[in-house]
């Protein structure tokens, strides 16, 4: 396995150096030197190099997906000696995922090659592909959820994988030669797969709904609760282990509406009494006089 991706890496970096080769080739033709000087001769050259790179694009894109393949089917196998499962770690849900993104942009930039746009087997081919990965995509994300303890989130995933492969697998009765590009026996095995582990979820789901519904009934909330004996000695029984220690969720009392503006010290400031002087004022101008002539009482 790791022979064959090196060489696969050596492979796809030729097709790169090539593909530079015939984009600068490509750009020196299409230069303002090359324009006042272009011919019938020129542009059916520059025609068959525009060919030559959609050509090379599709090699290379379609080695990539090869060898991602390779690299899946790597991803997954167990170790075959003792010693290399020691010391072979666990591939995560995620690293999936990761992988099978790759191979739908890939799928993606295939069908897009300029040429291609009307071959219906071609496109058809590039659809089963994508349906496919998304399947894998989604049975390793439901597979994500699963590992945290997400149930529901990973069952409606594993229901999208089952719609994805049934899109796959009715392209493949549609047109038999796509069984062999899509991997028909595989799609039937991942449907297997999917199927069994639905059904395990959506049991372990359903039980953990079960425990916790238990586990709520065995919460005795009886008839006051412990934040109501604040001013007295609680004597719980010996048999009890749950106790309520405040009402959930607790009991809602009216309070005052908050003002604007308020001065908590402004409560406790005692102000000298008026009283004298409301009076002295109440009397007008007669009483004036008369404080005048007669003084002061």
């Amino acid at each position: 396995g790791g022979e064959q991706l090196r060489l696969y890496e050596a492979l796809l970096m030729e097709c790169q150096d090539a593909m530079q080769i015939v984009r600068d080739e490509i750009n020196e033709l299409s230069s303002d030197g090359h324009k006042k000087r272009s011919s019938q001769k020129s542009e059916a050259h520059r025609a068959n190099l525009v060919s030559l790179l959609d050509y090379l694009t599709h090699q290379k894109l379609t080695h990539t997906i090869s060898r991602n393949r390779m690299l899946l089917a790597n991803m997954k196998e167990p170790s075959s000696t003792p010693k290399q499962h020691q010391s072979s770690r666990t591939v995560r849900p995620e690293e999936f995922v990761r992988v099978y993104d790759i191979l739908l942009q890939n799928v993606s930039d295939l069908s897009g090659i300029p040429g291609f746009e009307d071959d219906l087997y071609f496109q058809k081919e590039c659809a089963a592909r994508t349906f496919a990965f998304k399947a894998n995509r989604c049975f390793h994300l439901a597979e994500s959820y699963a590992n945290v303890k997400k149930l529901p989130e990973a069952v409606a995933l594993l229901n999208r994988a089952l719609e994805h492969l049934t899109q796959a697998l009715a392209l493949c009765e549609e047109e038999q030669s796509l069984a062999s590009a899509s991997s028909l026996s595989e799609l039937q095995k991942l449907q297997e797969t999917i199927r069994g582990r639905k059904c395990e979820l959506h049991v372990k789901s359903i039980l953990e709904k079960g425990q916790l519904e238990e586990d709520m009934s065995r919460l005795s909330l009886g008839e006051k609760p412990v934040v109501c004996h604040t001013d007295e000695l609680l004597r719980i029984p010996p048999g009890q282990k749950l106790v309520t220690l405040a009402p959930i969720p607790p009991d809602y009392k009216p309070v005052p509406c908050k003002p604007l503006f308020y001065d908590l010290a402004l409560n406790h400031i005692e102000f000298p009494s008026l009283a004298h002087r409301v009076e002295k004022k109440g009397k007008g101008i007669t009483g004036f006089m008369k404080g005048l002539i007669w003084g002061s009482t």
